[in-house]
């Protein structure tokens, strides 16, 4: 019942992809904590069943969804936003053009300091700039579980999970976004937007 209050006030505003974020770090703190496999189940009908109904009510989530599909089966009928990501993305190269030089984030790239800030970085630093970034997330991701583990009591076990949770879940879903594998979410990358 707090979950889904607080994510449907977060719904309210609309932002669906923090929504998403949030509601998967409280399934997996709840995971952690120990929760009965029976509740869990019934949690993950709830959200799912209110995903379909939020995509019913909400005209810009059915739009994006859309969008995303469209793309996929063809590239030229992606959104503008995605065509443009998908350039930087494809104009770094290995290398990258350096750091300040990716002129595409001036006027072109939407977004480019928030949500679009993984293009950015593909553009300025390139392939090898890109796998340093997910490595620092993974490294990110892997002290804070175990930091998690270690922890003495279950208030200061559950507080590292979550917080670790969070920062990995926006940062996969941001950079699966910039990928092309989800629908454009309006997640930023965390510590880097």
């Amino acid at each position: 019942v707090i979950i889904g209050a607080i994510t449907g006030m977060i719904l309210l505003q609309p932002d669906f992809g923090t929504a998403i974020a949030i509601v998967v770090t409280a399934g997996a703190m709840l995971f952690m904590a120990g929760i009965d496999w029976k509740q869990m189940l019934l949690a993950l009908i709830v959200a799912l069943a209110a995903i379909f109904i939020m995509m019913l009510i909400f005209p810009h989530t059915r739009e994006r969804l859309d969008q995303y599909v469209q793309g996929m089966q063809d590239p030229a009928k992606a959104s503008e936003q995605m065509q443009q990501v998908w350039l930087a993305m494809r104009m770094g190269g290995v290398f990258g053009v350096g750091l300040g030089n990716g002129l595409i984030k001036v006027g072109f790239l939407p977004l480019a300091h928030t949500d679009s800030v993984f293009a950015v970085a593909a553009i300025e630093l390139g392939l090898l700039g890109l796998l340093a970034v997910i490595a620092l997330y993974s490294i990110i991701g892997w002290r804070g579980y175990r930091v998690a583990l270690n922890t003495g009591n279950n208030y200061g076990q559950l507080l590292v999970f979550g917080a670790t949770t969070l920062i990995v879940v926006q940062a996969v879903i941001n950079i699966a976004v910039m990928a092309g594998v989800l629908p454009l979410t309006g997640i930023p990358l965390p510590l880097l937007s």
